[in-house]
This record gives C-alpha cells, sequence and structure tokens, in this order.
C-alpha cells in the first residue's frame, strides 16, 4: 500500500480544499487538482504513513559487518569495563572512541 499524502488547494485566502492522495514514496508531488486542475501544494503535518515490513533476520542482513563495510559504514561497540568504544565493522575512523571528561 503506497503512502497517503494530504494536498490544499492553493487559494489567496488559504481555505483551499483539502484532500488525500496515495502515492509512490519515490513520486513527486502533484502540482494540480487531479479532477478540478486548480493548483495545490503537499501539506506537511503528519508524516506520511508507510507500511514496512520486515523480518529480524533481514534487520540483521542489514546490519552485519560485511554489510556495512561494503556500503564504507563503521559500527561501534560500547566496552562495558572501560566505557571505550571499538570498531566492530567497517575500514574508515578510529579504531577506538574514549570519552573525554
Amino acid at each position: 500500500m503506497p503512502p497517503l499524502y494530504a494536498y490544499r488547494v492553493i487559494t489567496p485566502d488559504g481555505s483551499g480544499e483539502t484532500f488525500e492522495i496515495e502515492q509512490s514514496a519515490n513520486a513527486p508531488a502533484i502540482k494540480k487538482h487531479p479532477t478540478t486542475g486548480q493548483p495545490v501544494e503537499r501539506v506537511y503535518h503528519d508524516a506520511p504513513s508507510l507500511n514496512l515490513k520486515h523480518s529480524e533476520r533481514r534487520e540483521r542482513q542489514i546490519l552485519s559487518a560485511d554489510n556495512l563495510t561494503k556500503r564504507g559504514f563503521s559500527r561501534y561497540e560500547r566496552d562495558q569495563v572501560t566505557g571505550a568504544y571499538h570498531k566492530s565493522a567497517g575500514e574508515t575512523g578510529p579504531e577506538e572512541i574514549q570519552r573525554e571528561d
């Protein structure tokens, strides 16, 4: 199901009709009312309602060390004893990050 976006007909006093339309997240904002052809603007009052389904397995794949490294990211994990962060994935950045007191 594509996200739902709100639009308002542009009027001088701001009292134009507001309506909602389903469109792909990649689709450009519409410029004209689909029925009347009047100019419209997108209304940003809430985030679009996206129904994203993913599995824990897919999430683990996305956050895997190999996938992060391949995409140029680094991952750090906190050492519970020292409080320092040690690099656990990636090729860029320092090997360790310590908090300055």
